[in-house]
């Protein structure tokens, strides 16, 4: 199914006003969605490569045990196959497949590193460890091997996938960043290990009972540390969180590629007023480019302020650890952490899985994220700073109307120009790996144009009295389960207050939807 479809995800307030993130005249993109792989109605989370002329895939498939899976993409961007890495009978893995691997690539050998929690327990013969796999797209049969533990318990050993990242130097080495604590973050510490993409060897090596890995920080880190390199520098940036609510702060280390630490652990992003979750860092050229989730109030007068709705940021920053000056729209760019708000609080709060790629280095990006109101959408934003002036497309959702979607992970293609984003979709039951691919195109479109053209429902959520921003044919409003639950005809006004609360999907002229939720 190939769709063109406007950058217009505006919500529109009581006043018939715009509360609007993101500048219209950025352009807009043409899409494709199609079905990654449909050998198997249970995949998640699938983990993107995309290096020169590297383009592949990395999944898991279900829980207790899990499958690691792999696919090369054709050059239309579906998989080619079905190539299972690994399956460990008794690894009783109860959490989603996003805690358990991470993956990485380094282009000078062609090799994959997936690193993945292990929990094996029968009787008395227990494993707890964070393990990994290093292969090539020959060779993908590698036989697991430590990179911390086994431990007896699982109170000592380090966190999993979701507690770890990795990245390559692009001349042979990886270096994995875990949480030191799978099960308690009061003590939890960043600590590293240096994979040798020739050899696998590891250092320092693994050893049974205990854990080995470089300590980089302090203890009480919260979310997990995210790593880049930073080729100009020659080391790896990474960054994590200590604290929680208001006082959980995003900080800074970096080490060269033997481990020394270059610089020491820094405050990055510490504003006793905001809270701030997850930061993943990315290489920039010289620099790196940072992206979090953020609670901070935000407010476009003359609406209301939104109070503690998570939202997507970006910044950039040295290879020190310092955040670049940059100038952006007043309310959507914060000068006090110099960075700019992507998602629209007004209308979606963003859940966990977010990604970035730089398209050019320090000028070009393209962001995509989950939202984490049922249904869950996929959205996708296009970044551009033009001298010291930071600005974003208004985000356009990518996934199905009506469906969840969920860890979308995106790269570029530079042959085709074309943004490449993997991701979830599902109805409750089959999850299935799907790929959007979005090629840029030019935009003069005005705001108002782009108001004239695009239905928008409001307020979102509503008390059940909904409004359009024009009339429409037919309107027909179903259940998540596709049921027809309300229908008026020539209409820009629709009551739904005897529903009770959630999500419901508006059907108009029995084409376009918006989800749309109830909160009486």
């Amino acid at each position: 199914m190939k769709t063109k479809i406007t950058l217009a995800a505006i919500l529109l307030a009581n006043l018939g006003m715009s509360q609007t993130v993101g500048t219209p005249s950025l352009g807009s993109y043409n899409t494709d969605n199609s079905v990654l792989l449909s050998t198997s109605a249970n995949q998640e989370f699938p983990k993107l490569i995309m290096n020169g002329s590297t383009k592949s895939v990395i999944w898991g498939e279900g829980n207790g045990p899990v499958s690691i899976h792999h696919t090369n993409l054709n050059n239309s961007f579906q998989g080619m196959y079905d190539s299972v890495l690994i399956t460990e009978t008794g690894n009783q893995n109860t959490q989603p497949l996003h805690a358990d691997f991470t993956t990485e690539f380094d282009g000078s050998t062609n090799k994959y590193l997936t690193v993945y929690k292990h929990n094996y327990y029968q009787g008395a013969n227990r494993d707890f460890s964070l393990k990994a796999i290093l292969y090539d797209n020959i060779n993908n049969t590698s036989t697991p091997f430590y990179i911390e533990g086994p431990f007896q318990y699982s109170s000592d050993a380090p966190g999993g996938g979701f507690g770890t990242n990795i990245a390559s130097n692009g001349n042979g080495i990886f270096c994995v960043a875990y949480h030191s604590s799978l099960t308690n973050s009061s003590v939890s510490k960043v600590k590293i290990k240096l994979v040798n993409a020739s050899t696998g060897a590891v250092s320092p090596a693994a050893s049974s009972a205990l854990q080995t890995g470089i300590e980089l920080t302090g203890t009480g880190v919260t979310n997990p540390p995210s790593i880049a390199w930073n080729e100009t520098a020659g080391v790896f940036g990474i960054t994590y969180t200590t604290g929680s609510g208001n006082a959980r702060k995003i900080k800074f280390v970096s080490v060269d590629v033997n481990g020394n630490i270059v610089t020491a652990a820094k405050d990055l992003i510490a504003n006793a007023s905001i809270e701030t979750q997850y930061p993943k860092i990315y290489a920039d050229g010289s620099n790196f480019v940072l992206v979090w989730r953020d609670f901070r109030t935000f407010q476009i007068q003359p609406f209301p302020p939104v109070n503690g709705t998570p939202a997507i940021r970006i910044a950039q920053v040295t290879p020190t650890g310092n955040l670049i000056d940059l100038s952006g729209t007043a309310a959507l760019y914060e000068e006090n952490d110099e960075s700019l708000i992507l998602s629209n609080p007004y209308q979606n709060e963003i859940g966990l899985h977010f990604d970035l790629v730089v398209i050019t280095a320090g000028q070009e990006y393209a962001i995509t994220w989950a939202t984490q109101t049922s249904p869950q959408i996929t959205q996708l934003s296009y970044v551009k700073v033009n001298g010291s002036t930071i600005e974003s497309t208004i985000p356009l959702t990518v996934n199905q109307n009506g469906l969840n979607s969920d860890a979308p992970t995106i790269g570029y293609d530079n042959a085709t120009s074309k943004v490449i984003i993997a991701y979830t979709e599902h109805n409750g039951s089959d999850y299935e790996n799907r790929i959007i691919t979005g090629e840029k195109t030019a935009s003069t479109a005005s705001l108002n144009e782009i108001e004239e053209e695009t239905i928008i429902a409001y307020p979102n959520p509503s008390n059940g009295m909904v409004q359009l921003n024009k009339k429409v044919a037919m309107l027909n409003v179903l259940s998540l389960d596709g049921r027809l639950v309300a229908t008026q005809k020539n209409t820009d006004e629709i009551n739904l207050t005897h529903l009770q609360q959630g999500s419901y999907i508006l059907e108009l002229d029995n084409s376009n939807t918006i989800v749309i939720s109830i909160n009486p």
